[in-house]
C-alpha cells in the first residue's frame, strides 16, 4: 500500500536507530503510517484545526499494544506534539507535525497487513469523537443501523463516482508553475498545494461520506479553488454548475420542512388576513433569483453609515445570522436587520437553533446532500450511465457536453420536490 510521508522523514529508520530505538524498527511501517496520518490531514480534511488521532481507530490499525507506545516515542523524538488542552473521552487527541520536519510529501510503501486493517476500518476514520466511535464500533457487525447509511442506500451512485475518478487527471506542470509563481512567499501553503495536485497526478484518491450529513468529500472538494482550473476529465475541462446564494436559498427547504411540523400560528403571528404569511414570497423570490446578498447590502447601507461589500455581507450571513448562537443573534446589528426585513424567517432560525446553535448548519448540509447528491446526481447517472460527474457540495462539476442535462435535472428536481427554481451559475471550474 502506498502512503505519503514528509521527505525529511523518508529515512525514519535511521532516526530510530540513532536514538536507541533499534527494537522499534520492526514496527517501521506502523510509525510511517501514523506520521502519514498527521502529515496528510490538511489534504484529506479541509479544515484548519489540528489533526486528531482517535485511539479506538488507531488500535484497530496498528494494534492495541503498539498505539500508546508509538505515539509516545514520536512525541519524545519531537516529531509530533500535542496541544495541552484536551478532554479525555470526549474529542480525539490532536497532534501537530514538528515544523522542522514539514516538507514535500514523498510516497512510500507499507505492508499488506496494515492496508487490510485500513480498508476494514476505513469508515471510522471520519469520526472525531471518542464516545461516538466506541459506540459505533460496538454495533459495527449489527445489521441495524447500518454503519454506512448512505453508501448502502446508493451503492450504484458511489460506484459511479469511483469510476469517474479513474478518468480524472490534472495538468500537473501547469499547476506546479502556477503554485510556484503565486505562492512563493508562503512556503507552507506552497508545499501544501503542491502535495494536493501531486495526489491527483498519482491517482492517490480519497472518497468518503459524512455519516451524519451525507456530504461527499474527495480530493476535489478539498482542492483549493484556484487549482480546479487544472482538472481534466478524459482530457476535457470541467465546468461548474453552481446554485447562487446556495445556503440562504436552501434555507427555504428548512422553512418548508418546519412549517409541516410546527404550529404555524406560532411563527406567522397576527396579520390582517389571518394565517397568510405576510412576506413569505419576498424571501423566497429574492433567494431564488440569487440576489439576497445584494439586497441585504443595499438595506444595510441605508441603515448604517459603515458600508459593507457584497463579500462582507456574504460572510455576515454565515457568521452573524445563520450559524452563530442565539444569544449573539440578539446582539449583532446584522441579525437585527435581518429580523426587521424577514421576521418570520428569523423566528425559524432562532427556533431551529434553540437547543444547539450548530443544528442549522447540520440541517442545511443534510438537505443540500439529499438534493444535490442523492436526488439530482442519482437521477443523472440513472439516465446517463456514462456521464462524468463530480460534486462540490452545492455545485456539480461536469464536462461541456453535459451542461444542459445537469442544468435541466437540477431545475426539475427542485421544482418537483419543493416548488422552487434556483438561479444557476455556470462557469469553468476555477
Amino acid at each position: 500500500m502506498k502512503i505519503y510521508v514528509p521527505s525529511k522523514l523518508i529515512f525514519f529508520e535511521d532516526i530510530l536507530q540513532k536514538n536507541g530505538y533499534q527494537k522499534e524498527i520492526k514496527h517501521l511501517d506502523k510509525y510511517l503510517w501514523l506520521i502519514s496520518k498527521v502529515a496528510t490531514y490538511s489534504i484529506f480534511n479541509k479544515s484548519s484545526k489540528t489533526p486528531s488521532l482517535n485511539n479506538a481507530y488507531l488500535r484497530r490499525i496498528i494494534g492495541t499494544n503498539n498505539t500508546s507506545r508509538i505515539k509516545k516515542i514520536l512525541s519524545d523524538l519531537n516529531i509530533v506534539s500535542s496541544p495541552k488542552s484536551w478532554q479525555q473521552n470526549n474529542y480525539s487527541r490532536a497532534y501537530n507535525l514538528n515544523p522542522d520536519y514539514q516538507s514535500r510529501l514523498t510516497s512510500v510503501f507499507i505492508n499488506d497487513r496494515i492496508s487490510k486493517n485500513i480498508e476494514k476500518w476505513s469508515y471510522f476514520d471520519v469520526i472525531d469523537n471518542n464516545r461516538d466511535i466506541n459506540r459505533v464500533i460496538k454495533n459495527y457487525f449489527n445489521p441495524s443501523p447500518s454503519p454506512h447509511p448512505y453508501e448502502d442506500r446508493f451503492f450504484n451512485l458511489f460506484l459511479h463516482f469511483s469510476i469517474s475518478f479513474e478518468f480524472l487527471t490534472i495538468e500537473y506542470e501547469e499547476a506546479e508553475k502556477y503554485i510556484n509563481d503565486n505562492y512563493r512567499n508562503d512556503e507552507n501553503k506552497r508545499i501544501h498545494y503542491l502535495d494536493c495536485v501531486t495526489f491527483i497526478k498519482d491517482k492517490y484518491f480519497f472518497k468518503r461520506t459524512d455519516p451524519k450529513t451525507g456530504r461527499f468529500y474527495s480530493n476535489i472538494t478539498n482542492l483549493p479553488r484556484d487549482l480546479r482550473q487544472f482538472l481534466r476529465y478524459k482530457n476535457q475541462k470541467l465546468i461548474e454548475i453552481d446554485i447562487a446564494n446556495s445556503q440562504p436559498f436552501l434555507f427555504n427547504l428548512v422553512i418548508e420542512e418546519y412549517l409541516k411540523t410546527a404550529k404555524t400560528s406560532k411563527i406567522i403571528g397576527p396579520h390582517k388576513d389571518g394565517r397568510k404569511w405576510k412576506n413569505r414570497d419576498e424571501y423566497k423570490n429574492i433567494t431564488q433569483e440569487g440576489r439576497i446578498y445584494d439586497y441585504f447590502r443595499n438595506e444595510w447601507n441605508k441603515e448604517y453609515s459603515q458600508r459593507k461589500t457584497r463579500d462582507e455581507i456574504k460572510e455576515t450571513f454565515f457568521k452573524k445570522i445563520f450559524f452563530c448562537t442565539n444569544r449573539m443573534n440578539y446582539l449583532y446589528p446584522e441579525s437585527k436587520l435581518f429580523k426587521k426585513l424577514f421576521p418570520n424567517e428569523y423566528k425559524i432560525i432562532i427556533e431551529t437553533k434553540k437547543n444547539d446553535y450548530k443544528y442549522l448548519a447540520y440541517k442545511l448540509q443534510k438537505l443540500e446532500a439529499e438534493m444535490m447528491i442523492y436526488t439530482i446526481c442519482n437521477k443523472l447517472i440513472m439516465d446517463n450511465s456514462n456521464i462524468g460527474l463530480f460534486t462540490l457540495h452545492d455545485s456539480i462539476l461536469t464536462t461541456q457536453s453535459n451542461i444542459d442535462k445537469v442544468k435541466v435535472t437540477i431545475l426539475d428536481e427542485f421544482k418537483k420536490n419543493y416548488g422552487l427554481e434556483p438561479k444557476l451559475k455556470i462557469k469553468e471550474a476555477a
